[in-house]
């Protein structure tokens, strides 16, 4: 990988794939505090010149030196609010998809998101434990009648795992890509976008290859 020097104009392509922001561990996406305020907005300018993406813990769970009800405050997704209307053109996953628990507020405010700013992702990582899971998604897209949304929505959502953090709630990676793979509530086609064109669309932006959609089944028959 090679040596870091402190200045990010001397990292070569294809040396990192992007940020991970975590807030449970403190981070504030849009601090009061003027100073820690100019040391994310340089962050961010950074990120939009460049294009870099920024993945974000963006769940009700997870590793936290806060207490529940802080480590929510940092970690809801109207953290962003801000940090959006400054940087429209950011790259930015909001990771989890919102709460495991009474999700409905957090959803709707990524999807807003979504909806409003060209460069909003949500992944679904450590989600997808059952097919009902599967089921409540799609049901929360098909709750926007207007098709143009729907399709909006899922070109930017992307698979994930968080392994190895998701086997503390189901049995092996196998059986959490088998349940993805096998739902019947989204297509081959939609679940290829899922996992392989929206997310090299994130990374990589427009340097997007078309994979073909049974590549899904052929790797979940090796399991």
């Amino acid at each position: 990988m090679g040596n870091f020097n402190g200045t990010i104009e001397s990292i070569n392509e294809n040396k990192y794939a992007g940020i991970k922001l975590y807030p449970p561990l403190g981070f504030d996406p849009w601090p009061d505090n003027k100073r820690e305020l100019e040391k994310v907005q340089l962050l961010y300018d950074i990120c939009q010149r460049k294009q870099i993406p920024i993945t974000c813990h963006c769940s009700d769970e997870g590793f936290s030196i806060k207490n529940q009800k802080e480590m929510e405050k940092l970690t809801s997704p109207a953290k962003w609010e801000n940090v959006l209307k400054n940087y429209s053109r950011l790259i930015l996953n909001l990771a989890h998809f919102g709460k495991h628990n009474h999700t409905d507020e957090w959803q709707k405010k990524i999807l807003e998101f979504i909806i409003n700013y060209a460069n909003v992702y949500s992944d679904i990582s450590h989600r997808g434990f059952d097919d009902d899971f599967y089921k409540n998604l799609k049901e929360v897209i098909n709750s926007y009648k207007d098709n143009q949304i729907r399709e909006k929505i899922k070109k930017r959502i992307l698979f994930g795992s968080d392994f190895m953090i998701n086997l503390l709630k189901i049995d092996s990676y196998c059986k959490y890509f088998e349940i993805f793979s096998n739902t019947k509530h989204f297509t081959p086609e939609e679940k290829n976008y899922f996992c392989s064109i929206n997310p090299q669309r994130f990374l990589f932006r427009n340097q997007v290859s078309l994979i073909k959609s049974d590549s899904l089944s052929k790797i979940a028959a090796k399991c």
